[in-house]
């Protein structure tokens, strides 16, 4: 499979994607959507008295069937959650599972098999009677080859499924302290890579560490692992990836530590740079 984050061809699938979703949108949207390699559900709990709520978007993978993380790695397509200018309701959060590191035999990929919830925290105006929560998805689903789905879906504010939004809040990764998880990260003068410190409590397991940022940035699996004082681990990450006119000073991480069926995250993580 070729990257598919520069790819022409892509870019044209998810062209004709979007059109097909814009159709739909145009005829009304449900809270569900399906085909034969996935499926998709939108629900959303009921708001509290300040308007905040919370909601989940669930994707059910045929068997075989994978899609990606929000840094898909050497190959793939992160996707993308977009709500209509609505103004009833707006997303002020999307959290991700931690994912899983797969190798296709063309790159590493980062990304999701079986079911995956995306938890959504949201924000309804305290006067909008009947509000329904709006997106719009398009996600890259591949086995042997890629596939584009994209739909609009729409969900009525506490009409979701409980059990589904609790699944996706549940499944998130526990947030790093100042002892346990993601502790810091260091951008080398080169900007090449990134050395992100960690610490992990006592356990079985081989840890892994995911790492993504905003603006053309894109990094690759761990290339090194160190131990560092106190029994700490130092992960050397490459950047593969990074935009023309990067500003190092303004670089922020979001990064997923892993052990087993463990996990830790850091968000917006002020990368420090290296002193030349």
């Amino acid at each position: 499979m070729a990257d598919m984050r520069n790819g022409t061809a892509w870019l044209l699938l998810i062209a004709s994607a979007w059109l097909a979703c814009a159709s739909a949108a145009a005829k009304g949207a449900a809270a569900s959507y399906e085909d034969e390699h996935v499926a998709l559900h939108l629900d959303a709990g009921a708001p509290a008295k300040d308007g905040s709520g919370r909601a989940a978007l669930t994707i059910e993978l045929a068997p075989g069937w994978k899609t990606y993380w929000i840094d898909p790695g050497d190959s793939g397509v992160p996707p993308t959650l977009d709500v209509p200018p609505s103004g009833a309701v707006t997303l002020s959060q999307m959290r991700f599972p931690a994912p899983h590191r797969s190798d296709d035999g063309y790159g590493q990929s980062n990304g999701y098999t079986g079911t995956v919830g995306i938890a959504l925290d949201y924000s309804a105006k305290a006067d909008a009677l009947d509000a329904v929560l709006a997106i719009n998805v398009t996600l890259g689903v591949c086995r042997e080859i890629c596939i584009p789905v994209s739909a609009s879906l729409a969900a009525r504010l506490g009409d979701g499924n409980v059990s589904r939004i609790a699944a996706a809040f549940d499944g998130l990764p526990q947030a790093s302290t100042a002892d346990v998880g993601i502790l810091g990260a260091q951008l080398a003068a080169d900007a090449q890579s990134v050395d992100i410190t960690t610490a992990l409590p006592n356990g079985n397991g081989e840890p892994d560490l995911f790492v993504a940022a905003t603006g053309g940035w894109y990094f690759g699996a761990p290339r090194s692992v160190a131990r560092a004082e106190g029994g700490r681990l130092v992960f050397t990450v490459p950047v593969l990836q990074a935009p023309r006119k990067a500003d190092p000073d303004k670089l922020a991480l979001d990064i997923v530590l892993t052990r087993g069926d463990a996990a830790w995250e850091a968000r917006e993580l002020a990368a420090t740079p290296e002193a030349d």
